[in-house]
């Protein structure tokens, strides 16, 4: 794990979790940065994360970047459910 100033950060200082990437700072570590929004780059065998945000203290006046896909679902199934009925409406009309 690197900070944005390519810093290596000790692994005394954070723990990872199973399954997704999940980062937690120690305590320890958190009281050691002023308030702001710090990136942090984490490296596998396979790559690089993209970059990791960090806010510390107040966010008030402070942009956070969305995570995750935002798309809307239902206009999607809804749209599938629409094509499956299409097909199965032209497949009996040609059988008849």
């Amino acid at each position: 794990l690197e900070d944005e100033w390519g810093n290596v950060i000790p692994e005394k200082y954070y723990s990872v979790g199973r399954g997704s990437t999940i980062i937690t700072f120690t305590q320890a570590y958190l009281n050691t940065l002023a308030k702001g929004t710090y990136s942090y780059a984490a490296y596998f065998t396979d790559g690089v994360t993209k970059p990791i945000y960090l806010t510390v203290g107040s966010t008030a006046g402070i942009s956070i970047p969305r995570t995750g896909d935002a798309t809307a679902r239902a206009p999607w199934a809804m749209l599938m459910l629409a094509a499956l009925c299409l097909v199965t409406m032209l497949r009996r009309k040609e059988s008849n």
